[in-house]
């Protein structure tokens, strides 16, 4: 084997380059995941109607960092997803997974609305919003009659 070959570059082996931009692609992933479940998390706060102020006396931390989790200037660790989960009644997967971006609107307020209740207090609330569905049912379908006449 000539000198030449020995100091070719195995095409397995990343150069520096290479590893350089593997290493910035992951720290804007990095940056991004932090973006997205910080604005979750403060999503979540505001549907719970907390302020940053009592989310951070509530978890025994400064309000400025909540507000760093929140932009995504920090990331939040496993253990610190868990206590804002539990704090405002969601599972640690719906600061990843934006669950309710995919339903609308006023369906998205009634589920953060109910998730805090207790069984019989969300029983209590379906059968009520049945009630009143029922009423404007009816009653838009005694405004069709008048319109038709």
């Amino acid at each position: 084997m000539t000198a030449a070959k020995l100091h070719q570059k195995s095409p397995k082996t990343p150069d520096t380059e290479q590893l350089k931009g593997h290493k910035k692609a992951v720290e804007r992933l990095n940056r991004t995941l932090a973006q997205n479940v910080g604005r979750s998390i403060a999503r979540y706060r505001k549907l719970a109607g907390f302020t940053q102020a009592k989310v951070a006396d509530s978890l025994n931390i400064e309000t400025e960092t909540v507000s760093r989790l929140e932009t995504g200037a920090n990331s939040a660790t496993l253990e610190r997803l868990e206590q804002f989960a539990n704090l405002y009644g969601c599972q640690v997967f719906a600061f990843f997974h934006d669950e309710i971006k995919d339903l609308e609107g006023p369906a998205r307020t009634v589920i953060e609305l109910l998730r805090p209740l207790t069984s019989e207090e969300k029983q209590l609330i379906v059968s009520f919003v049945a009630d009143v569905s029922r009423l404007f049912r009816r009653r838009r379908g005694k405004d069709q009659l008048l319109e038709t006449r």
